[in-house]
């Protein structure tokens, strides 16, 4: 069994911890917060991204983040790990893929703060910065598109309904 360093947890928690008193971008979603679990990061052509969560730990979905971007995304963002968190707070979402040693940070336009960041040298994860995030579908749950598994993110079977809910009109 793999251990996450304790600079990766502190990390997390630092994340998790501060939560903006601005309101953000309007989106859909639950509240803010910390969800944990084997995670799948799947570009959707080259401006939108899911984000798949299985927080009980049998192959199939809890969480899904589904978001766009203004700018193309970079490279190499098909990604799954286990242990995985992801924090999601009104200013971004943070990414933390310890097996992968990477965080990313999603934010939306002028929201994020960087001050709130860990120190890459400290957590030593690679971070890649996604900005210009435009929410859609956030948060969607999974118990109306089950049963559908992290295998199948990965491997891009995403049903056209479930990437269709919440889109900008």
């Amino acid at each position: 069994m793999e251990r996450t360093p304790l600079s990766i947890c502190a990390a997390v928690l630092l994340l998790s911890s501060a939560l903006p008193a601005t309101p953000a971008a309007k989106v859909r979603t639950k509240v803010p917060g910390l969800y944990r679990g084997e995670v799948v990061v799947h570009a959707l052509g080259s401006v939108g991204l899911m984000i798949a969560l299985d927080e009980a730990g049998r192959g199939l979905l809890t969480q899904t983040f589904l978001v766009t971007t203004d700018q193309p995304l970079p490279a190499g963002l098909d990604l799954r790990s286990t242990d995985a968190s992801v924090v999601y707070r009104k200013d971004a979402y943070y990414v933390v893929l310890p097996r992968e040693h990477r965080l990313l940070v999603l934010s939306f336009p002028d929201q994020s703060s960087p001050a709130s960041e860990p120190d890459p040298a400290w957590t030593g994860l690679e971070i890649t910065r996604i900005g210009g995030l435009n929410a859609w579908g956030q948060n969607l749950g999974s118990p109306h598109h089950l049963p559908l598994t992290l295998d199948d993110v990965e491997a891009g079977r995403i049903p056209p309904a479930l990437l269709a809910l919440g889109r900008p009109e």
